[in-house]
């Protein structure tokens, strides 16, 4: 049976809730509606400026309203996408290191504590007359507490890291370009297979020149540099190119009778 909750549970659960849904919507705003925005400022903004909690933020909710945007717009701005790739991952990074850090060692501690070490400390009763005993520890080393400034300046130094080892391997890759001896002019092969097309047509009005009949040679190469001007002489309208099923011949005709002028 589920635990009914008191008014005043109620009201900070309500609070919660309200205060995650005005969280979530500041960080809405924030990617969509500033128009300049790096990561470092969404770094700032999360950590100091809007004091937020990582785990007040739905990622999913995020991208579920980054969506219906979309829609709304009816067009895609890889700005605001790339700004909502980038919150994300800098959010499930943030949850990621609360979880390792704190989140998980506190439930192996919690699974790891022995039934008899819980029932004693369950049973054992607390005294609020006896002095609580005092246990001096040796001195240790302060750490110095990491401020947001100190995390954005290492995460710039490793990005210029990365920017140089990228540009060093790219320069160390040498891109061999080798020039062809000859250079193919398709205006010139385009004449002279028109050329060729109008002298038949001039000297055989009757018989339909076919591309067999055009090519040099059974070679490949031959093949391909014949049949590539046909094509574009038969997108210009100068030929007409006919077959009647597949991988029968192909008949090559002139669009226009110009072989009747002499």
């Amino acid at each position: 049976m589920a635990k009914k909750l008191s008014e005043q549970e109620k009201k900070e659960k309500e609070r919660k809730k309200q205060a995650k849904d005005e969280t979530n919507a500041r960080i809405f705003n924030l990617l969509f509606f500033e128009d300049e925005l790096s990561w470092k400022d969404i770094i700032y903004k999360l950590i100091e400026d809007e004091h937020m909690d990582p785990w007040d933020i739905d990622v999913s909710l995020l991208s579920q309203k980054f969506l219906e945007m979309m829609q709304k717009l009816k067009e895609l701005d890889f700005r605001i996408s790339g700004k909502m790739v980038l919150a994300s991952a800098i959010l499930l990074k943030m949850k990621s290191d609360i979880l390792i850090e704190q989140d998980i060692p506190n439930f192996d501690d919690m699974m790891n504590a022995t039934e008899e070490n819980l029932m004693a400390e369950e049973n054992t009763p607390i005294s609020y007359t006896d002095k609580p005993q005092i246990f001096p520890k040796s001195p240790q080393p302060r750490l110095r507490k990491i401020s947001v400034y100190d995390l954005v300046n290492a995460l710039e130094k490793a990005l210029e890291v990365e920017v140089k080892r990228n540009k060093n391997k790219f320069n160390a890759k040498k891109i061999e370009m080798k020039i062809p001896e000859k250079k193919y002019d398709l205006g010139k092969s385009m004449q002279m297979v028109y050329d060729k097309v109008q002298k038949h047509y001039k000297k055989t009005k009757d018989k339909v020149l076919t591309f067999d009949e055009l090519v040099l040679s059974d070679a490949k190469k031959d093949k391909v540099l014949t049949f590539v001007p046909l094509l574009h002489l038969d997108t210009q309208r100068k030929i007409d190119l006919e077959q009647e099923k597949h991988f029968d011949t192909i008949g090559v005709k002139l669009s226009k009778p110009e072989y009747n002028d002499n």
